[in-house]
């Protein structure tokens, strides 16, 4: 009778998990309230969680949809001429609903025919081991915790000759483009494969862009009517300045990290 029993346990357990999905919980710290079914967070700590600023990362799991999308995306947009490109080790959710809810209030305000919402790559510094504890630091020198939490700081924005159309929030659709883009500290001599690196993905709610070809370095903002600026890669690889596309945001409500990209 005993060994009947222990034989069927296994089977009793797999006829549990399919009948009763996992239970997942609210990422509120100390919170053992199972999370509302298209949110992160209970319904009593959604309001608490954005009011507080509260952020956090959410490692995937390799073998989700979610997880083999991004990889997928993040392949397909890294150019051939740059190499080979390299191999995802993770990819990390932030969760931060205060952000979000900023990036939301944002996309709604621009003009009907203009919502369109994209996702593009920003490359900044990791200066921190973020997958030991799977946490965000406070590292002043830390690009990725920084804006993970932050947002993106206009007081942050540096001048420099790679800013072809003035001081602002550079994107690319391209993962090789940002993670060439010059990085200072001890990622800049990182080449691709060597040491750990990381880009952000991001939601973007870009407007009404104002296409370029040619640089424009003294730009304070997009022209009148229009809510960023998108740099166009060489007509034909002849007429133009840039060799890839990327976008220019000069408002940091527009744009949500979603992701942390690591590799």
């Amino acid at each position: 009778m005993l060994a009947r029993l222990i034989f069927l346990l296994p089977l009793l357990y797999i006829m549990i998990s399919i009948l009763i999905p996992a239970v997942s919980f609210c990422l509120y710290p100390e919170c053992c309230i199972p999370k509302t079914a298209d949110g992160d967070f209970c319904a009593c700590h959604m309001r608490i969680a954005i009011n507080d600023g509260f952020a956090a990362i959410v490692e995937l799991e390799p073998e989700t949809s979610e997880f083999a999308s991004l990889d997928d995306m993040f392949r397909k947009n890294w150019s051939k001429d740059k190499g080979p490109c390299p191999r995802i080790t993770a990819i990390l959710r932030i969760i931060n609903p205060a952000l979000y809810e900023r990036y939301l209030k944002y996309h709604s305000q621009l003009s009907w025919w203009y919502q369109g919402k994209k996702q593009y790559y920003h490359g900044t510094k990791l200066s921190c081991n973020i997958t030991e504890y799977l946490e965000l630091c406070n590292s002043d020198s830390c690009g990725i915790c920084g804006i993970s939490q932050q947002g993106f700081d206009p007081s942050r924005i540096s001048r420099n000759r790679w800013q072809r159309f003035g001081g602002g929030f550079y994107l690319a659709p391209n993962s090789s483009k940002s993670h060439d883009y010059p990085l200072r500290g001890r990622n800049s001599s990182l080449p691709s494969g060597t040491g750990m690196r990381g880009l952000l993905l991001c939601d973007v709610a870009p407007g009404r862009s104002y296409t370029l070809r040619r640089s424009d370095p003294n730009l304070q903002g997009p022209p009148k009517g229009y809510d960023s600026v998108y740099g166009k890669s060489k007509f034909l690889g002849l007429f133009g300045d840039l060799n890839y596309d990327e976008i220019v945001i000069f408002n940091p409500h527009a744009v949500f990290p979603h992701y942390i990209i690591l590799y």
